[in-house]
């Protein structure tokens, strides 16, 4: 039996290796975007109609000795979530926009070691499809005894090039407040467009909101936070500037440090000022659509204080102990009394 669970072991740890060694030579791939010129771009931006179709060339350089396997897929474009906000590529699994308007045959190619290939797809957006699109080209070194499962291992081991299309039409604004998905640690309080949870290290509370971009144009959100206390102690606090891309989201994460006295009903108001980012030549644009908008959003949720229910709790008992001590004291010297006084007339009576 160990011989077995030795051997098998063993066999995982090649799969692993196998896959290992296919994927850990992205490093040796690069990709860059072609022009008819023949130069070259890490990344590229047009300008096209809606149903026009435009062709991308890429070329894919091998700066390894072997052949490698090369496997192109696309996925949408969109930035870290975080102060640096920088250009990045979604995941496979989530919701993607990009990929659907994208023909491309034989994704993936065979590049001969210290060689490069040529490879070119089409994009073309239905009508009535506007403004910006931010696409991600992917390459991933895959297995050729299982190209099929290109993305299943290792999904970081992964190169991605950017680029973005600015399809003509008409300019839809539209920033607002969505419903997060609960993911973060124990649910405390909950509201349409926001909840407040434990956080995953247990260490507090903190308030979470999504902003959501159902337009079709980049904006540049500045956030801001105002926390009132049931006795109307108040916070203000600068939340940071987010660029979020059309039809993406920026889940926004605060802590709420209360000390125990500090809990109770919590008022949080939410501001949030945002301009779109024209990320192309945007003289024909009004100036009416350039001007920056304004939202307000309040939640209210309770936060119970258990430190001062305990407090209050201890308390009520000290009182009732306190209370009832009392009364046994005052019982006895009251009943020492009444036995004192019916000692004091029996000895008199009897000195008669």
């Amino acid at each position: 039996m160990k011989k077995l669970f030795s051997l098998f072991l063993f066999s995982l740890f090649l799969s692993v290796a196998t896959i290992v060694h296919a994927a850990g030579d992205i490093g040796n791939i690069t990709v860059r975007f072609c022009e008819e010129d023949g130069s070259l771009f890490k990344s590229v931006s047009y300008e096209i109609e809606s149903e026009e179709e435009k062709e991308v060339c890429l070329k894919i350089f091998n700066d390894h000795q072997d052949n490698a396997h090369v496997a192109i897929d696309f996925v949408d474009g969109t930035v870290t979530n975080d102060e640096s906000q920088y250009k990045a590529c979604k995941l496979w699994h989530e919701k993607q926009n990009f990929w659907q308007f994208v023909t491309i045959d034989h994704p993936v190619v065979i590049i001969p070691g210290k060689w490069s290939v040529e490879k070119r797809f089409t994009l073309k957006y239905p009508d009535g499809f506007a403004g910006m699109s931010y696409g991600c080209v992917v390459t991933q070194i895959v297995n050729p005894d299982n190209i099929e499962g290109a993305g299943m291992f290792s999904i970081e081991l992964r190169k991605g090039s950017f680029v973005d299309f600015y399809v003509k039409g008409e300019i839809k604004l539209d920033l607002h407040f969505s419903t997060p998905e609960k993911e973060f640690g124990k649910d405390i309080a909950s509201h349409a467009h926001s909840y407040v949870a434990t956080n995953v290290a247990n260490e507090g509370l903190a308030s979470i909101v999504l902003l959501a971009n159902s337009g079709n144009i980049s904006q540049e959100a500045t956030l801001y936070k105002t926390t009132y206390t049931w006795f109307g102690e108040k916070r203000e606090e600068n939340l940071g500037v987010r660029k979020i891309f059309p039809w993406d989201t920026a889940r926004v994460i605060t802590p709420v440090p209360l000390e125990f006295w500090e809990k109770g009903l919590i008022t949080e108001v939410y501001h949030v000022d945002y301009t779109p980012v024209f990320d192309y030549n945007s003289d024909h644009i009004t100036e009416e659509m350039k001007q920056e908008k304004h939202h307000v959003f309040t939640t209210r949720y309770l936060v119970i204080p258990w430190e001062m229910i305990g407090m209050v709790m201890a308390f009520v008992l000290f009182v009732v102990y306190a209370v009832r001590k009392y009364k046994a004291n005052h019982e006895y010297r009251r009943k020492v009394s009444n036995s004192s006084k019916k000692s004091k007339s029996s000895t008199g009576k009897r000195k008669k």
